[in-house]
């Protein structure tokens, strides 16, 4: 049974209201915040034990995630970037504040989100980042070290050749 009937034609906003809304009726409980705990935390009992859940999950993840590219790309103002993590976000640190590690943040998002997920990190801790896939691609290096964009094609091209 389908729940929403055309989800390719709605926003993001809308297939989470649609969402919620059916949830909100099916369980009986309009807490929106307590239903999000418990749906999450069933959610995670669940995939522990159905990878097929795991799978649909992420399906759904890389969809939901296309429509808010899709929105950016088209808005005219820079509006707050939302990553979904598709790898285990509790093994490991990812932080945009701190150390950066492009393994561990491509583990985390994915092919389809790396590049995104960097361009989030400051021209200085890409620097600091960079360093450790030198390390691995002895004799490699980023076209240069001044610019955002050179550093994280590097990255995009060699850390994946190592995952």
């Amino acid at each position: 049974m389908s729940v929403i009937l055309e989800p390719t034609r709605m926003t993001l906003q809308e297939r989470s209201a649609a969402a919620s809304k059916t949830l909100k009726s099916m369980v009986g409980f309009d807490d929106l915040k307590v239903l999000s705990a418990a749906l999450a935390e069933v959610a995670v009992a669940e995939a522990f034990i159905n990878q097929s859940f795991v799978d649909k999950i992420r399906k759904t993840c890389l969809e939901l995630a296309a429509l808010t590219r899709k929105a950016s790309v088209s808005s005219k103002h820079k509006g707050v970037v939302q990553l979904i993590p598709i790898g285990n976000p509790n093994i490991g640190d990812a932080s945009w504040t701190g150390e950066l590690n492009p393994y561990r943040l491509y583990q985390l998002f994915g092919a389809d989100q790396f590049r995104l997920a960097l361009e989030q990190y400051t021209l200085s801790t890409l620097k600091d980042g960079v360093e450790l896939v030198i390390a691995k691609h002895p004799g490699t290096k980023p076209k240069t070290r001044s610019k955002k964009k050179d550093i994280i094609d590097y990255m995009i091209e060699y850390v994946p050749q190592d995952i």
